[in-house]
């Protein structure tokens, strides 16, 4: 998405993983780097004005040393974006846990919880919210089954609107946050 907002960015990404697929590399036209450790980043102090963490802190080994990071490598003023956060009211967390007695994560997160967080660590939270009410099913195939495909496509344009009904937005999958680093850090 940042490609596609500023085609002149230069975008770096760092995972645990050893390869970022090839696809997503070159269509984002980016560096990648394997992380060595678990939650110290390859960069240096303030090296960024935008950092996105996409699905990552509920992962982390420790928490705050990986928001300690964060800040480090923001520049003062910049902007942190957390989306696919897994948000504590979420129905399919619910179901996950209560119904299918499987945990998908062992960190869950409400949006006063991440506030703090954020606050704690250097950060001012501009927005706060929730996204992703409507599963996506990513895990659909449409080699197997195309007919399942195309209808998870069609009722997941739906998304956007449940994102934005009060009560049914509380209970979406994710919580997203947009915040500045404080000027004084």
């Amino acid at each position: 998405m940042v490609r596609m907002v500023n085609p002149g960015a230069t975008i770096e990404g760092c995972d645990i993983t050893e390869e970022m697929p090839q696809s997503t590399k070159t269509f984002a036209g980016m560096g990648y780097t394997q992380l060595k450790h678990a939650w110290k980043l390859p960069y240096a102090d303030n090296s960024f004005d935008r950092v996105i963490s996409c699905g990552v802190l509920e992962h982390v080994p420790l928490v705050n040393a990986s928001l300690l990071e964060l800040n480090r490598v923001t520049e003062p003023g910049g902007y942190l974006l957390i989306t696919f956060l897994p948000n504590q009211l979420s129905y399919t967390e619910f179901v996950g846990r209560h119904l299918l007695k499987r945990s998908w994560h062992q960190r869950l997160y409400t949006k006063a919880r991440l506030k703090t967080k954020l606050l704690e660590h250097g950060f001012d939270p501009i927005e706060l919210g929730f996204h992703q009410f409507l599963p996506s099913f990513t895990a659909v195939h449409a080699s197997r089954w195309a007919w399942a495909e195309k209808t998870t496509r069609t009722i997941f344009k739906l998304d956007p609107l449940a994102e934005r009904l009060w009560p049914l937005r509380m209970f979406g999958a994710n919580l997203y946050a947009i915040a500045r680093k404080c000027e004084f850090m």
